[in-house]
């Protein structure tokens, strides 16, 4: 399914040269997707639900670094799902056991998928609720971990092997509580991870067969591993007035396990151990207005220390594997929309303010060695942007 240039050689002198190197990455997705859903009402307590879905796939990637072809993969496939689940209400308490099965062609393997759901209302105001599930991906993400250019993330297809399917089972634990006009929400979560895949590439010296100089070796390998994600998440609604919006709380924890990338587990590229979101709306005669405000804790990054002495080619000297995190990540949004009538249709107009007060957020650093000396070059995510909508529906 992949392929590059693996083992490709490209002879230069002993004294290693440096400079900005130059990437192209394309990556298409390609879905087409067929399900047929069905309920069947055994009686008030009991509704069967069951289906079945057809997924074909095509996912085509490349990278090109300095002119050459790294890395290129054009792969398809078909996903058949079978889904029954059967929800069964006893009075307070409502359970959802559930089954789906995946075959996928291209390993010709059938993937079992367990569920199951329990709900039990306390009392008026209070629901208790227990959720179980087993789900495979056959489309993934894969991390390209790269210094020079930053994290990046690219779509394939397993293979089940090179990049196995990967797979996670989910444990949750949570309880709504009503009080007037605020709903509250808290929930447990717990989710293991099995085969999950990161792409690195790396460039090593070896000297030619006639002595006269170095080849460059280019390195490209795919490493699998687990992870585990866990935290609490707390949500407060307010859904009725003028005034509406909503809050959120979450302490997570992701960490990954790379046996051939560190010896040691560390946080995983997306771990955000705050995060806090809040969303207002008010709406005053034609007009609404809103806002929103993000704060997050700061990626993690592997540190670098400098520059590796009596290495060529020239390396990086890192820290340990997403040792260090950048600042927190933090932003207001603001809009105001104004609704009216216009020939019989419905239109919108207004203005939006993206990054209010123009923060500055990381989003990684990019490295590149000259002369022996790093050049580090910081980069953000959009700053304050302005926007002008309005939009006119004709029923």
């Amino acid at each position: 399914i992949l392929s590059g240039l693996v083992g490709s050689e490209m002879c230069i002198r002993d004294s290693p040269t440096t400079g900005q190197s130059s990437s192209n990455e394309d990556n298409n997705l390609e879905d087409f997707t067929m399900k047929i859903e069905n309920d069947f009402y055994l009686n008030q307590w009991n509704t069967v639900s069951f289906g079945v879905q057809i997924a074909q796939q095509n996912i085509d990637f490349s990278l090109i670094q300095n002119g050459d072809l790294i890395l290129e993969s054009d792969n398809e496939a078909t996903t058949s799902t079978l889904y029954l689940e059967d929800e069964i209400i006893a009075d307070a308490l409502t359970i959802i056991p559930g089954v789906r099965i995946n075959h996928y062609d291209v390993n010709d393997e059938i993937y079992t998928e367990p569920r199951l759901s329990i709900a039990y209302e306390l009392n008026e105001k209070t629901q208790l609720r227990t959720a179980f599930g087993d789900y495979h991906q056959f489309a993934l993400s894969v991390a390209r971990q790269s210094i020079e250019e930053g994290p990046r993330n690219f779509w394939t297809l397993a293979d089940g092997e090179t990049i196995p399917v990967s797979k996670a089972r989910h444990f949750i634990l949570g309880a709504t509580h009503s009080v007037g006009k605020y709903d509250f929400n808290i929930e447990l979560f717990n989710k293991e991870y099995e085969g999950l895949s990161e792409f690195t590439q790396q460039t090593k010296p070896k000297r030619n067969e006639d002595g006269t100089g170095l080849n460059l070796i280019l390195e490209l390998e795919f490493h699998t591993g687990s992870g585990t994600a866990s935290g609490v998440e707390l949500f407060l609604q307010k859904n009725i007035g003028n005034i509406k919006g909503w809050a959120g709380y979450t302490f997570s924890e992701v960490i990954y396990d790379f046996p051939t990338v560190s010896d040691k587990t560390y946080f995983a590229d997306q771990d955000t151990t705050h995060e806090f979101k809040t969303v207002l709306m008010y709406e005053w005669k034609n007009w609404d207005f809103a806002s929103t405000f993000i704060y997050a804790t700061g990626r993690p990054y592997t540190e670098v220390l400098g520059v590796a002495e009596d290495t060529f080619p020239a390396k990086y000297e890192v820290g340990k594997k997403n040792d260090k995190r950048y600042e927190a990540y933090h932003r207001l949004d603001v809009s105001a929309t104004y609704n009216f009538q216009l020939f019989g249709g419905e239109g919108k107009a207004g203005v939006s303010l993206f990054n209010v007060y123009d923060r500055n957020n990381q989003w990684y650093t990019e490295y590149d060695i000259v002369e022996g000396e790093i050049l580090e070059t910081e980069v953000n995510y959009r700053g304050f942007t302005p926007s002008l909508f309005v939009s006119w529906n004709l029923y």
